[in-house]
């Protein structure tokens, strides 16, 4: 995967495609799961932007809760014109963004609870970074930080 990344970010797009495609066909791919991401997001930018769905689909299956795949699908649907498809990864980006975020105010809790208090503010911030109406994590967080209620 490391690979992969790297021959991105030098912007040699056919070279990772053709590395990542190698990856899939093997067992490897299962044992990192984001090697289907990186797949898809490749395929949808140089090769088969319908191969790329699949991939995204494959990956999605094993990692339901990241909101950027979800968009990423949801754009690449729109893009060839499947608006129904497209308004369900959105949904779901929307639903993992909330489960995200209700993750981390639980996190929040624990380690206010076990006196980790600078860990509980940053996982208190990042829950209303990802969910900004998310008022329960925003009320312990003016809490935690010593602000009354509004």
């Amino acid at each position: 995967r490391w690979r992969l990344e790297a021959a991105t970010i030098l912007g040699r797009d056919e070279q990772a495609l053709e590395d990542a495609r190698k990856l899939i066909e093997n067992r490897y791919a299962t044992r990192d799961p984001a090697v289907w991401a990186y797949a898809a997001t490749l395929e949808g930018r140089s090769g088969d932007p319908e191969r790329g769905i699949a991939f995204m689909r494959t990956y999605l299956e094993r990692n339901p809760n990241t909101p950027d795949q979800w968009r990423w699908l949801s754009t690449e649907l729109t893009r060839l014109g499947r608006g129904e498809e497209a308004a369900r990864a959105e949904s779901n980006a929307q639903l993992a963004d909330s489960n995200r975020a209700r993750m981390a105010h639980r996190r929040a809790l624990w380690y206010e609870l076990t006196g980790e208090t600078e860990q509980a503010r940053e996982a208190l911030e990042a829950a209303v970074q990802w969910q900004p109406e998310y008022e329960a994590a925003r009320l312990d967080l003016l809490r935690l930080n010593g602000v009354g209620s509004p």
